[in-house]
């Protein structure tokens, strides 16, 4: 077998299994976010105004993060964690939020989310435009005003 075929195979395989959290007994598994839940967790986290800047700083001071952002954050995590949309209701995310409230710390509920936002690609994304709008503005060659 090609290498490159065997890495790809059990990249797949580890992106199907997802990460696997236990809680009380029940079981957290956050898999690669769909591009409908995706979409849905940008949605709620852009009408709420919470920023990656916000969320790495939320670290430094874990109480004044979840002052604002808290039901926000557990319903991301929720909505992550169901990721299909057959069963993505209210009734199901309030279920999961409630679940979370009862049994997750702080830290927890924070280290899932940033688990959410590590699957969802957005810090890679933001990071590939950044980089893309900084090499079109630039002229990278130093023959013409043009560029080469």
């Amino acid at each position: 077998m090609d290498a490159n075929r065997i890495q790809k195979q059990a990249a797949d395989a580890l992106l199907d299994r997802g990460l696997r959290y236990e809680v009380s007994g029940e079981k957290i598994t956050l898999r690669a976010l769909r591009y409908g839940t995706l979409l849905l967790i940008c949605s709620e986290v852009a009408a709420s105004g919470l920023t990656l800047k916000a969320i790495k700083e939320g670290e430094k001071n874990v109480f004044d993060f979840f002052s604002r952002y808290g039901e926000l954050v557990l319903r991301c995590i929720a909505i992550a964690e169901i990721n299909n949309r057959d069963v993505l209701d209210e009734e199901a995310v309030s279920r999961r939020v409630q679940f979370y409230k009862d049994n997750l710390s702080a830290l927890q509920v924070y280290e899932l989310f940033a688990q959410v936002i590590n699957l969802s690609g957005i810090q890679t994304f933001t990071t590939t435009i950044r980089f893309l709008l900084t090499t079109k503005e630039a002229n990278l060659s130093p023959r013409t005003e043009e560029g080469s």
